[in-house]
């Protein structure tokens, strides 16, 4: 008899046991670590999209980016893989993108860095004309950019190759700036 109530007794008090393990609240301690490249930035954003409209309400540009980081100290913030896109006259839009970009100047100028892929996309169409270049400069209140690097364009019957490249987007005005070289296909 005794020994049935000592089995009674560690029965219970196992049982016991591990209800506490299996139902009792674990504290999980949660670390995430962010790496940053910008020295005590404010903050930064992953897959966002920013607009831009025009006074009568339509959607004039856009820029988008797989990460934003900020910094107001600096003045600047670092995208990866920045997409920038200008409405045209027609329908259809300038499309921007490069690897890498900085915006300063309380975010009135952008460099994209590195190789630039600039394209003209025309509503329901297929590309027009695709322009290549390197570290390109933008203004982006007046809607211009720069550069002084190489520059080439490919359109459906032509090439060209030039060094320097000034484009006006609201005017839709590209100024090769030497060295033009063309290629007209028939």
């Amino acid at each position: 008899m005794k020994r049935l109530k000592f089995n009674r007794w560690l029965i219970g008090a196992v049982t016991l046991v591990l209800v506490f393990l299996v139902f009792s609240p674990e504290e999980k301690s949660v670390n995430i670590r962010v790496e940053t490249r910008i020295p005590n930035s404010d903050y930064f954003l992953q897959d966002v999209s920013i607009f831009q409209f025009d006074p009568s309400g339509k959607q004039a540009n856009k820029l988008s980016a797989v990460r934003l980081e900020h910094s107001s100290q600096y003045d600047l913030s670092i995208l990866d893989k920045p997409v920038l896109s200008f409405t045209k006259h027609a329908p259809g839009v300038w499309q921007l993108a490069s690897k890498f970009g900085e915006l300063t100047d309380n975010n009135r100028l952008m460099k994209l860095v590195g190789l630039v892929e600039i394209d003209e996309r025309p509503e329901g169409k297929l590309v027009q004309t695709k322009i290549i270049t390197r570290d390109l400069v933008l203004d982006l209140e007046k809607n211009t950019a720069s550069t002084d690097a190489s520059v080439f364009i490919e359109g459906v019957r032509y090439k060209t190759n030039a060094t320097g490249l000034n484009i006006q987007f609201k005017e839709e005005l590209f100024e090769l700036k030497k060295n033009v070289t063309t290629e007209i296909y028939q």
